[in-house]
């Protein structure tokens, strides 16, 4: 009998609830998970019968196995059929995965059933679990990972009241749950009182306090299913003490959060589908009127074993849904007549989200490949790093204003649109750093046609000029035709006080090619911060220059881009920012670049580095010159001076080179709370 290969549409996943852990428990809920779904085949009519179906449960798509059953009676009527997971009690749904995996994946394969191929069908595609089969954890709104509410609490052992019920402002570290000690939940509601805040009074009685602990809040609610309490003292007694309870704490962190490195993506072929890339990280925002700024640097591959145009989108998100504004950049590559395109480039963004409420927020990375060839992200990049920091909005000044910009082949400088930005310099002394994130594009149609920015303070070109140009070369190639996005950083020392605006300039080389800004993006950010010049947090180096061509297959160091800093205490985390301009592989085909910032002579534990890679299919000389915008993280230094320096090796071939045309080899410590 000839049979088609069914395919499955997972149309719901329902989960009732968790079970209890405790025997005290006064009402127990079941621990399965429903299941709907239907079954048709591969010309769309519906499948009919009883079928043996396996049910995994991943931490990831094509990750790690969590949990599994197969159903040898599942029953479809017209292709929908209704399954309950876990019901085996040899084989139950453990609450303590869904706190565990905070976004896991199922996936189903059909065994056995009518039209089934004989041995099975192959696994179907695993889908993201919705937040209602995540209710499984609410075990924990009345247990502490079993730790019963009615069982006696031992007051006073986390942290004491003072006389007055008042929770001192200096009492507050992360290990004691700063915020929520305050009177409010990390879902940013404020469910205890309207007028709470940091170090505020949190005296008085409640008619019933509930206490929520799961991978997503933890907080204190006045409500009518409580745990019998009526004080916060005696709630946070509850907890005091029990398994898992500085765990909990340590997810939630405080005026910065950086993603822990994540291994590289390879090569993903499937197009026109997003999907995450494991780049995450989560931020306790302690204010509404704060604002988060968020830092992507990796290194992206677009349009592999294509030899025509391809491109790719990659954004950071917020709490499982588009951040708002979106943070998004496009990335397009086109290199006509050359074959197989095979570039490995550095890739950064920055993004502002302003109006996000107080609480726990989530951001994560995730890509879409399209027109041809596989996307690949996290590339030789060492931390792959996804950095969030809580800002004071009077410490900022940008605008997000402006779209796609053509200079029209215009050899002569134009101001790009929408790029303006005016701050007032209050300190003749203080230090002004500027930021653009952009997309750019130089070359266009043509080859070794480079286009050029700068920003300019008050109409003129800066007295610390702030420009770099991109230049694009495949030899014997029809042209170039390449949409990058790219962070610029400079420094600012010799302004004087008052009003001063900021713009941003572009021209080509010649009337022979096209420079172009903002193909494909959320938004452009021009964004400027002024520095207090004295602040010993901070330390920086913006010297350098070109180096010309460089080769060695061992690390050498790249000279004058040094920095000494004084770390003020063992551990302190440390961004550290290298902005530059790049080339690797000149004068062949298939030849890279690493560059990595060294501490005290020897890279980090956990490398801080970038790489740039270029291939074609008819092995032609390649010639790039791109800017780029290295971010990473370190807290493992102990504390006293440390020196960073800039390292690099080239591999396979060709020379590389850094600094063409750029104003300002800027590199960076900065201290984080």
């Amino acid at each position: 009998m000839t049979t088609t290969t069914p395919k499955s549409a997972l149309l719901a996943v329902l989960m009732l609830a968790a079970a209890a852990l405790s025997t005290t428990q006064a009402l127990a809920v079941p621990s399965t998970l429903n299941v709907q779904g239907e079954l048709r085949d591969g010309s769309d009519a519906a499948l009919d019968g009883t079928f043996e179906i396996r049910f995994r449960l991943y931490d990831a798509p094509g990750g790690t196995v969590v949990w599994e059953e197969t159903l040898t009676d599942v029953v479809a009527v017209n292709g929908l059929f209704d399954a309950v997971l876990g019901a085996d009690v040899a084989n139950p749904l453990s609450a303590t995965d869904f706190r565990l995996y905070p976004q896991l994946h199922m996936a189903l394969k059909l065994e056995a059933g009518p039209g089934i191929t004989a041995g099975g069908e192959a696994e179907l595609p695993a889908r993201p679990l919705t937040s209602v089969a995540y209710a499984l954890a609410a075990q924990d709104a009345d247990t502490i990972d079993g730790f019963h509410a009615s069982s006696t609490p031992n007051p006073g052992a986390l942290l004491a009241l003072d006389a007055n019920g008042t929770i001192p402002a200096a009492a507050f570290s992360l290990t004691e749950l700063q915020t929520v000690l305050v009177g409010y939940d990390m879902d940013a509601s404020d469910d205890l009182t309207t007028s709470t805040t940091f170090g505020g009074d949190v005296s008085g009685t409640y008619d019933n306090l509930q206490v929520t602990v799961d991978a997503a809040d933890i907080g204190f609610d006045d409500s009518s299913s409580g745990l019998g309490v009526t004080t916060v003292q005696q709630a946070l007694a509850i907890l005091s003490g029990q398994p898992g309870f500085d765990e909990a704490i340590a997810m939630f962190p405080l005026n910065h959060s950086a993603s822990a490195p994540v291994p590289a993506s390879g090569d993903i072929g499937e197009l026109g589908t997003w999907r995450p890339i494991g780049n995450k990280t989560r931020i306790l925002k302690q204010s509404d009127a704060s604002h988060l700024i968020l830092t992507l640097s990796s290194n992206i591959r677009v349009g592999n074993n294509c030899a025509a145009s391809a491109q790719a989108l990659v954004e950071v998100r917020m709490n499982g849904g588009m951040a708002a504004p979106r943070c998004y950049t496009g990335v397009y590559r086109s290199v006509s007549s050359v074959g197989n395109i095979n570039h490995l480039t550095p890739h950064q963004v920055v993004c502002v989200v302003e109006n996000a409420k107080k609480g726990l927020h989530e951001f994560d990375v995730w890509m879409r490949g399209d027109t041809c060839g596989s996307v690949y992200y996290n590339w030789n990049s060492g931390q792959n790093l996804l950095l969030v920091e809580e800002v004071d909005p009077a410490s900022v000044t940008y605008t997000r204003e402006g779209s796609t910009v053509s200079n029209s082949y215009n050899a002569d400088w134009s101001q790009v649109t929408g790029r303006t930005v005016t701050h007032s310099k209050a300190s003749p002394t203080s230090l002004i750093r500027l930021t653009l994130s952009d997309t750019f594009r130089g070359n266009y149609p043509t080859n070794a046609c480079p286009g050029f920015w700068e920003i300019r303070v008050d109409g003129a070109a800066a007295p610390e000029a702030c420009s770099w140009a991109k230049y694009a070369n495949t030899a014997g190639s029809g042209g170039n035709d390449h949409h990058t996005p790219g962070v610029i950083q400079c420094m600012f020392e010799t302004l004087g006080t008052g009003s001063h605006e900021y713009t941003l300039w572009q021209r080509s080389n010649t009337t022979a090619c096209d420079t172009y800004t903002g193909w494909n993006r959320s938004y452009p950010l021009l964004m400027v911060e002024e520095l207090d010049e004295n602040d010993a947090s901070m330390s920086y180096s913006r010297t350098g220059g070109t180096t010309g061509e460089f080769t060695n297959s061992g690390w050498s160091q790249v000279g004058g881009r040094t920095v000494t800093h004084t770390v003020t205490a063992d551990n302190k985390p440390l961004k550290i920012t290298l902005s530059d301009t790049l080339r690797g592989s000149h004068t062949c085909s298939g030849g890279s670049v690493r560059v990595q910032v060294y501490v005290d002579g020897a890279p980090m534990a956990q490398p801080c580095q970038v790489a740039d890679y270029r291939a074609v299919g008819n092995g032609a000389s390649q010639d790039y010159h791109w800017p780029f915008h290295l971010v990473c993280y370190n807290d493992s230094l102990a504390a006293g001076d440390h020196e960073f320096t800039v390292w690099w090796q080239t591999e396979n071939c060709g020379t590389a080179y850094m600094g063409w045309n750029r104003s300002q080899n800027l590199l960076m410590i900065e201290e984080l709370d």
